[in-house]
């Protein structure tokens, strides 16, 4: 299984928010701010994270080597499935019909049986939209991003890889309730 983003991801704080919450009033640091940003969300959002969600409205794209019985989708909350292709076993890429198979939640299944495929690591592509709509987005991963970019701003100096890495106490639990296991 790989699971690929496609395309960039739209930021969830602005510089302004971030220069805000860091108490800076002039623009010395943007550029440093907006990089810390943008690895706070990557660190959050979308694959790959240890929490196993997809925050922002992102495209994905699940590589299989056939198709299990049925297929979970990874990094949801899952918004739809924009297309499934798959390669034949003489090697053809196909593209599946939508009435060939339903999607409940993260699973896709299905409404007869699949196709075969050829023996290969990306025989079925899923491509898939993922994320929270604005409105409905907690509010909880905001505030992550922009304590995990205080975090890095105020704490630049390199660390033991454990350091540099570690998740703050406050950020894993704050994000805790909504990492997705199994």
């Amino acid at each position: 299984m790989i699971i690929t983003r496609i395309g960039a991801l739209s930021p969830l704080v602005s510089l302004a928010e971030a220069r805000e919450w860091l108490h800076v009033d002039h623009g010395d640091e943007d550029a440093t701010i907006t990089a810390l940003i943008a690895a706070a969300q990557a660190h959050f959002d979308g694959p790959p994270n240890i929490y196993g969600r997809s925050i922002s409205r992102q495209t994905l794209r699940l590589d299989l080597p056939g198709f299990p019985r049925r297929v979970r989708l990874p990094y949801g909350p899952v918004r739809a499935v924009t297309g499934v292709k798959y390669r034949d076993p003489a090697g053809e890429q196909t593209t599946l019909p939508e009435a060939g198979y339903v999607v409940a939640a993260t699973i896709l299944a299905p409404t007869g049986s699949w196709p075969a495929t050829a023996c290969r690591p990306d025989a079925v592509s899923v491509t898939y939209s993922a994320g929270y709509e604005d409105a409905e987005m907690p509010e909880v991963f905001r505030l992550a991003i922009r304590m995990m970019v205080a975090e890095w701003f105020n704490n630049r100096e390199e660390g033991t890889d454990a350091q540099r890495f570690e998740v703050p106490f406050s950020v894993r639990r704050l994000l805790g309730p909504f990492r997705v296991l199994g």
